[in-house]
């Protein structure tokens, strides 16, 4: 068993061996929960546990992946559709949908701002528990909240930013939306204090669970993220720069060989490709890994009842993905992209959550528990070459252009004219280029719909072409004209909130675009 599963699961035996999402709902009307809990340092880390616990949830975790990839090209419905799918990919997203319910994220929200207001609490109690170590923990805890934000800002644009734990019934609990920009500053103030706090009480603060808990690293990478969201590219190379500087973090080897007598073609090791293969997915926590949920046997992720061949539910886009990015040498089937069919995805089934080794068997649903990653090394290789090609000097656009080969290199991706960006280099050729390097890196990650959404808003959507594409590409057949004249509309752009939501929070309103003459009673 994986060693924060193991902590989890002896902490949770402590707590009467109660389940992970119920042990820590922690209600405002439970005076023993908040007068007789928090009074160790082992409550309060426990307490801590149990935010990942709540991220863990199959809900929680499915959303991450369908928020970031069902509305993009790179799924689609496979032979057993879902309906609430379908209508999203059709562009015909409606309130009443499940996929638009965001309970889970404020349930780990609300786990997380309670740790920050009863943390200090046991230093007083505790002669064992410091006030340093509350810090650490309260620092954690506010990377995990901004996290979470920042999945709810880049999915639903102004969203409530609830900072209180919910702790008594006296509270309002009718909180209006927060523009996203507001969002975005306190995501990126709180990951500052806690990048801060982590460096200056204990830099190796969580190295015990180096991939699976929130580290000084793992802030970074996120903080680089929103810094791109936000526009300002100096902080996001700054942070990039730190974790690449500190040789922590590798990408993972695989050797290859010239194919002779042909210039820039290789074929690379097929065992360095399954190690790498069952590295990252199959056992996870690899080298190049920076955060990740870390699921087990006992506690699985969610994704068999998505993608397993016997669900059918979502299967890769095969025929958009091998035609637009993983071109065939088809003089020698020995050379090919490593991330193409028989990795990412093997014939439509998305592989990197479905294989237990990358030339094995596809897992059973007992065994679906690939760790959901949140940030590898080499998208913190094209995270700085993103914001190197938005400051733009043609030595900025090297220096990217190098960043982005450094990827392509180890998965020995087919180059051709069309990547060749010697000499002066065009930016707005190196970003398309850089887009579709994330898509080959990155497929199935969560991370497709963010990346178009992001590289089109930039600039009062000057490149909005990115989205009209996508649409393109991904709307079924019969849809794609309308799903682009919905796109041309910038706040079709995030999803509409929940008819649950409306219903419960009086100060809600719904997101302009989904508005209609029915009125939803409250």
């Amino acid at each position: 068993m994986k060693n924060i599963l193991t902590k989890i699961s002896l902490m949770l035996l402590v707590l009467s061996a109660t389940s992970c999402g119920e042990w820590l709902n922690l209600s405002p009307e439970d005076g023993v929960t908040r007068e007789d809990f928090w009074q160790s340092k082992e409550q309060v880390e426990s307490a801590v546990i149990g935010i990942y616990c709540e991220m863990m949830n199959t809900e929680c975790v499915n959303r991450m992946f369908l928020w970031g990839e069902l509305r993009a090209d790179m799924v689609i419905d496979g032979t057993k559709p879902n309906a609430a799918y379908t209508a999203i990919r059709s562009g015909e997203i409606a309130s009443d949908n499940v996929v638009c319910k965001w309970s889970d994220f404020y349930s780990v929200i609300n786990n997380c701002n309670l740790v920050l207001e009863y943390a200090d609490q046991a230093v007083e109690l505790d002669a064992s528990y410091s006030q340093q170590e509350a810090e650490l923990f309260k620092a954690e805890a506010k990377a995990l909240r901004a996290m979470m934000y920042f999945y709810l800002t880049r999915s639903f644009g102004d969203v409530p930013m609830v900072l209180e734990a919910s702790v008594s019934d006296d509270q309002d609990y009718h909180i209006a939306k927060t523009s996203q920009d507001s969002i975005l500053d306190q995501i990126i103030f709180d990951l500052t204090e806690a990048e801060r706090v982590m460096e200056t009480n204990n830099p190796a603060y969580n190295m015990e669970f180096p991939k699976g808990r929130m580290t000084v690293w793992a802030v970074k990478a996120l903080l680089a993220d929103a810094y791109l969201w936000k526009g300002n590219y100096d902080a996001a190379i700054q942070r990039c720069d730190a974790i690449i500087n500190s040789e922590e973090f590798v990408l993972i080897s695989v050797p290859r060989t010239a194919l002779p007598g042909v210039e820039n073609l290789y074929f690379s090791d097929v065992t360095a490709i399954d190690l790498m293969f069952n590295k990252v997915w199959a056992t996870g926590n690899s080298e190049e890994s920076i955060f990740e949920l870390n699921f087990d046997e006992t506690k699985t992720n969610g994704f068999y009842n998505l993608f397993a061949s016997a669900r059918n539910v979502l299967v890769a886009n095969v025929d958009y993905i091998e035609g637009n990015y993983f071109p065939l040498y088809e003089l020698d089937e020995s050379v090919y992209d490593v991330r193409s069919n028989g990795y990412s995805y093997q014939g439509t089934i998305i592989w990197k959550y479905m294989a237990l080794t990358r030339q094995g068997t596809a897992r059973t649903s007992q065994q679906s528990y690939a760790n959901w990653i949140f940030y590898r090394y080499p998208e913190i290789l094209l995270m700085k070459a993103e914001a190197l090609i938005q400051k733009g000097t043609q030595s900025d656009l090297q220096a990217a252009y190098a960043l982005i080969m450094q990827v392509r290199s180890r998965a020995n991706a087919l180059e051709s004219d069309e990547t060749d960006f010697s000499g002066i280099i065009n930016a707005d050729e190196l970003e398309q280029f850089l887009l579709d390097e994330r898509a080959r890196e990155l497929m199935f990650e969560g991370k497709r719909w963010y990346d178009v959404l992001r590289f089109a808003r930039r600039n009062n959507y000057a490149k909005i072409d990115y989205l009209m594409d996508l649409a393109l590409n991904s709307a079924p057949t019969g849809k794609q004209q309308s799903l682009q004249s919905k796109y041309g509309d910038h706040r079709s752009h995030y999803w509409p909130i929940h008819d649950d939501e409306l219903k419960s929070n009086q100060s809600l309103v719904q997101n302009t675009f989904y508005e209609t003459s029915t009125t939803i009673k409250k």
